[in-house]
């Protein structure tokens, strides 16, 4: 944070916040008027936070707000402390990003964010300013794609994606092999498109890919249509980013295995005894021991797969979020999961693991005897799919919570 020198203070109406103020807080500093103020310490709760955003947006005057919580819940607010500490701590304070919505918009509202520094405690700093652009965080599909002059085919072996590949699709291209492509053409299911996007990861070698479904649920692809119009759809189609989970997987006997996940990691138990697994998030112990049949962790991409089916919840694809899901909890009861920032590491590690064995499995892989499993999101890692414009897996992920 910036070192402000003009800070107001503004204090709810609260005897405990009054109260708060006259013992201390008033006399740290050298206040200003909120109008001259380069950022503003808030005494108070979440409403009166609450209260002082909206003013700022009202007045079109937007300076962080640094909140001290003398209220019940705090959310918004960091801790009351040493009034004596203060200064010192705004100066530490780091920022958090969220955007309000505007009553008569379905979107972010164009033209105001919402910056929430958070201290190293976890606790938070709020500040609006204005910024540019009317785009969604982490909105990738911008326009049409480039014209792919070089494009692969890959096919499924089962029938149905033979079949149609004979009847029209492998004579409608000059297909390049895989590896001098720019971009491919998958026949199949999700299956098939999840076993293709694992090849890439292995290999190194990511290039966009645009399914055609030939399988059951086709949540990954385009629908099939007639072949002589494929190469002008890829053409008009859009991209969309999606980023996979690596995970770190320790044996029992030691082993160390690294693999990629871009639906889910999930860890199950092996035997007729229930697993017993410690969470820890960002180097915290979250729940000492998770008595379940299970757990995983899914990506937006997979939260309507294994995850949904776990009544864990349906994410956004723009919503750089995670869900760390139980499959069969037993105790704690009352826990049903947690939706996290997808810059969180999450580590699960197995308790009695001789007593109790866990396997862990990654999309389609399988390691058996597991002792601890490391997850992360893999950056450097990211895969491009292409979807026709009105048939993006981010509408399917919305259009997905509406089924009934």
């Amino acid at each position: 944070m910036p070192d402000f020198s003009r800070l107001a203070l503004l204090v709810s109406d609260a005897p405990l916040a009054q109260e708060a103020a006259d013992k201390g807080f008033r006399e740290i500093a050298d206040w200003v008027p909120l109008s001259e103020a380069e950022a503003v310490v808030v005494l108070g709760g979440d409403g009166f936070m609450l209260q002082t955003l909206h003013a700022m947006l009202d007045s079109e005057r937007i300076i962080p707000a640094y909140g001290l919580n003398l209220g019940t819940v705090g959310f918004l607010m960091n801790r009351n402390r040493n009034p004596e500490t203060l200064i010192k701590r705004i100066g530490k304070a780091k920022l958090h990003h969220i955007a309000p919505y505007r009553p008569s918009l379905a979107r972010p509202a164009e033209g105001y964010a919402t910056f929430s520094p958070m201290l190293p405690n976890g606790t938070c700093i709020h500040r609006y300013a204005a910024i540019p652009g009317n785009g969604y965080p982490g909105q990738e599909d911008a326009g049409a794609m480039p014209d792919f002059s070089r494009l692969a085919l890959l096919v499924s072996d089962a029938p149905l994606a033979q079949e149609a590949a004979d009847k029209g699709f492998r004579e409608i291209a000059d297909w390049v092999p895989l590896s001098e492509a720019e971009a491919v053409v998958v026949l199949g299911g999700d299956g098939f498109m999840l076993q293709t996007l694992h090849a890439m990861l292995d290999s190194e070698r990511i290039i966009p890919a645009y399914g055609l479904n030939l399988g059951t649920v086709g949540f990954l692809m385009n629908r099939n249509r007639n072949p002589e119009t494929l190469i002008k759809r890829i053409g008009k189609a859009k991209l969309h980013h999606i980023a996979p989970l690596r995970m770190r997987a320790r044996t029992q006997d030691g082993e160390t295995h690294t693999f990629c996940a871009i639906n889910e990691v999930s860890l199950l138990r092996e035997t007729r005894q229930t697993a017993k697994l410690e969470v820890t998030v960002d180097d915290k112990v979250r729940i000492p021991e998770l008595v379940c049949d299970g757990v995983l962790l899914a990506t937006p991409a997979g939260s309507t797969a294994y995850n949904l089916s776990a009544d864990g919840p349906i994410l956004p694809l723009d919503s750089n979020l995670l869900a760390l899901t139980p499959i069969s909890p037993f105790r704690p009861r009352r826990w049903h999961g947690a939706i996290l920032p997808d810059r969180s590491r999450v580590s699960l590690r197995v308790l009695e693991e001789h007593k109790r064995p866990v396997s862990v499995v990654a999309d389609q892989r399988e390691l058996r005897d597991v002792a601890q499993v490391d997850l992360e999101i893999a950056r450097d890692s990211q895969l491009t799919l292409l979807f026709d414009p009105g048939h993006a897996l981010d509408e399917r992920i919305v259009a997905e919570q509406f089924v009934v």
